[in-house]
């Protein structure tokens, strides 16, 4: 099968070093043209996400960074766990009888729901979620929450997390929200320590809009961060909205697992 390739290497520790000189030396020895980008966690050129697929030796933000520009060129990501939990990674280690298998073609691809958030004219891409907050230490956020244009709720909270179902068992299910199966597409609103016996977790269709203005009667901004980095500032009276993006992330699967295998194995078992 031909393809291209790129190796991200997320961190310079001796040990993913290693394992990336590998995978590069691998795959170039069966004729895959490969590139290598270091510091992967930093932005770099276009050019090195327009591949066929992506080898992410890291953990889960790492697969998180590079997800909305794989999604734009189609790229494949195969994630291979250099970091801690690994709940998005296909590999907990290099096996190269599983990248012969990759190179034969012999895998199914599970695509990802991604959201799409509209800021101030911006638009920007989260696999994981979006999560709004305080901009500061002291006190709560104010806003109100509109599915299709109709108000869902006002809200005082630590903060509101949109989630997608793969987002669903990161922040979203530490704040309480539900574990929602990647098989289906959804968004997931969950409030953070909501001041209210009544403001809980919801679930919207994915052909649903929501919009979140931030109505702080002391006129303060709130902090917008998709999948834990890219942050945005969203001040008095602006209003954002989050739907269901055109683009999908794209997940080479070779192991036979489900997702509650992955569920049990990595989050019920005290890792």
């Amino acid at each position: 099968m031909r393809m291209n390739a790129t190796v991200i290497l997320a961190r310079n520790e001796e040990r993913d070093q290693k394992a990336a000189a590998e995978l590069m030396e691998y795959l170039r020895f069966r004729g895959i043209p490969t590139v290598l980008l270091q510091d992967g966690m930093t932005e770099h050129s276009d050019e090195y996400y327009n591949t066929d697929i992506l080898f992410v030796l890291g953990g889960d933000g790492s697969i998180m960074h590079v997800a909305e520009r794989a999604a734009r060129f189609g790229s494949l990501i195969l994630g291979v766990n250099y970091g801690h939990l690994g709940y998005l990674a296909e590999m907990d280690r290099m096996d190269f009888l599983l990248i012969d298998r990759v190179i034969s073609g012999d895998y199914t691809v599970e695509e990802r729901m991604m959201l799409q958030v509209d800021l101030n004219g911006e638009q920007a891409t989260a696999l994981n979620d979006l999560v709004v907050s305080k901009n500061g230490v002291a006190g709560v956020v104010e806003l109100e929450v509109f599915c299709d244009g109709r108000s869902v709720g006002n809200y005082r909270c630590d903060g509101m997390i949109v989630a997608t179902p793969t987002g669903s068992t990161a922040y979203s299910l530490s704040a309480g929200g539900s574990v929602v199966d990647p098989a289906l597409e959804c968004m997931c609103l969950t409030p953070v320590c909501a001041h209210s016996f009544t403001a809980r977790p919801l679930i919207f269709s994915s052909k649903s809009e929501l919009r979140i203005q931030n109505t702080d009667r002391l006129g303060r901004s709130m902090l917008c961060a998709l999948d834990g980095s890219r942050e945005r500032v969203l001040e008095a009276g602006q209003t954002l909205t989050v739907k269901k993006s055109p683009l999908c992330a794209r997940f080479v699967r070779l192991i036979n697992k489900g997702f509650y295998d992955t569920l049990r194995a990595k989050m019920m078992n005290g890792r």
